[in-house]
C-alpha cells in the first residue's frame, strides 16, 4: 500500500512524501524491490547520488535478475 502512496505522492510533486513512504513500505518489506527501486530513483531526482547508488547496490544484490534496477543504475552512472 505504501508503496502505491509513494507513487501517488511523487506524480502530485509531493517528492519528500513520497520518499517517506518509500521507507516505510521497506521497513513493512524489506524485500519489496519496486519500493528499493522507487526510493533509489527519489534519492536520484532528489540529487542524492550516493543514497542513491548505495540503496541500487542493495536492490541488485537482493534481486539480481531485475531489470529496471540494472537499467536506474546505469542512468545513475551516466
Amino acid at each position: 500500500v505504501f508503496v502505491y502512496l509513494g507513487y501517488a505522492y511523487n506524480l502530485a510533486g509531493e517528492k519528500q512524501k513520497a520518499l517517506d513512504a518509500y521507507r516505510l513500505a521497506l521497513t513493512l518489506n524489506p524485500e519489496h524491490r519496486e519500493a528499493r527501486n522507487n526510493l533509489a530513483v527519489m534519492y536520484y531526482e532528489k540529487r542524492r547520488f550516493a543514497e542513491s547508488l548505495a540503496a541500487y547496490k542493495t536492490l541488485l544484490s537482493k534481486f539480481p535478475d531485475y531489470p529496471e534496477g540494472h537499467f536506474n543504475l546505469g542512468v545513475l552512472h551516466l
